[in-house]
């Protein structure tokens, strides 16, 4: 985001450590300002703006043109906002506490598991929707949107 560099600066005098320990929160607090000011309000993104883009309710039934629905908007602030805030919160929480070292039977291994792989998933799956959509099959930028 083109504010980051901006709260990047802000947190300059403290302590780097200090700083770090704050950057998904600041960075969730960006994509939220960012989705409430643009999504949830239906307003395009400042980039799509520049390309004339806008979401639009791509349900089946819905008329052409239609604006999403306040639950689709809600939907895409969850993956843009809280699934990524919650995905690093929980991936620093685990390197803090070492559960890559656990034994493979406790819970904790079992998750760090669950987290790598479906953080792996995330990342085939935004490839494969890339290509889609630089093929043109599709006119969703981003895996989130096309959920």
């Amino acid at each position: 985001l083109l504010f980051q560099g901006h709260i990047d600066r802000c947190f300059r005098p403290l302590d780097q450590d200090s700083a770090e320990a704050f950057k998904p929160e600041t960075d969730a607090l960006l994509s939220l300002a960012l989705w409430y000011g643009c999504v949830w309000r239906q307003r395009p993104t400042p980039g799509q703006a520049l390309l004339g883009l806008r979401y639009y309710n791509g349900t089946p039934g819905a008329p052409p043109g239609a604006l999403p629905a306040a639950s689709q908007r809600a939907a895409l602030g969850v993956c843009w906002v809280l699934l990524p805030w919650l995905v690093e919160r929980l991936r620093r929480v685990g390197l803090s506490r070492g559960w890559p070292s656990y034994p493979e039977e406790s819970r904790e291994w079992q998750l760090w598991t669950l987290l790598v792989r479906a953080e792996a998933c995330w990342k085939y799956l935004y490839l494969l929707n890339l290509v889609a959509y630089l093929a043109g099959r599709r006119h969703y930028p981003s895996v989130a949107e096309r959920a």
